[in-house]
């Protein structure tokens, strides 16, 4: 019987990871490390409107969690991505 040498997924689960998976575990990490907004007090009055505070941010370390589908990236004349 020949063995494979390659590495199967289930034992590295980061080899195959879909890119679905991949965009909502993303989304998960960004989620967690801002659970709440601290300064949503700031986003109501007159002044405020004027002149808004900055928010809290935390970095983001996928493109995929800001996209709204996965195939942004996609490059295509209709949307003159070079």
């Amino acid at each position: 019987m020949k063995t494979s040498s390659k590495v199967k997924s289930f034992d590295n689960p980061q080899l195959n990871t879909p890119p679905l998976a991949e965009q909502g575990a993303a989304t998960q990490a960004l989620t967690a490390a801002m659970p709440f907004n601290a300064g949503k007090a700031q986003d109501f009055g007159r002044q405020n409107a004027y002149a808004p505070p900055r928010g809290a941010s935390v970095p983001n370390n996928s493109p995929t969690v800001s996209a709204s589908t996965l195939s942004e990236p996609n490059v295509s004349a209709r949307c003159r991505v070079e």
